[in-house]
């Protein structure tokens, strides 16, 4: 996962990067544990 932990990996914005990569974590774990729309 290129960018996850590496805010310097994005000059632009490094918060929304993260926030992408984190909300795909979430959205991976959520969908393993409970089956969500």
């Amino acid at each position: 996962m290129n960018g996850f932990g590496m805010p310097w990996a994005s000059p632009g914005q490094p918060d929304q990067q993260q926030r992408e990569a984190l909300d795909a974590l979430i959205n991976a774990t959520a969908m393993g544990s409970s089956h969500g729309p």
